[in-house]
């Protein structure tokens, strides 16, 4: 249930044909928005996610959607997708640890 991901540590990235929004939980925080930023059907979009340190940066067809910098990130944790009432799917998801 969506309200289970509120109780849970964890970031959500919202993606919409009106607005994306990034947010800690718990506790639902809104952490940045952009409406200039939206979803449109039949298009194809590259979403990647770059955390380095306490930053994390969240690209939609390389442009930056978001920027947050949590001084007390999460440094474990379970990835997950979620859509509701959406025709789409999901392919060629990658997960890398960058060595430093």
């Amino acid at each position: 249930a969506y309200g289970e991901y509120h109780k849970i540590p964890n970031y959500i990235m919202t993606f919409t044909n009106a607005y994306t929004r990034f947010r800690r939980d718990p506790g639902f925080h809104l952490v940045s928005e952009k409406t200039g930023i939206r979803a449109s059907a039949r298009v194809l979009y590259t979403i990647e996610v770059l955390v380095i340190g306490n930053s994390i940066r969240c690209f939609i067809n390389g442009v930056e959607a978001h920027s947050y910098k949590d001084p007390d990130r999460y440094r474990s944790g379970k990835l997950a997708f979620r859509s509701w009432h959406t025709r789409l799917w999901w392919d060629n998801l990658r997960v890398y640890e960058i060595l430093k």
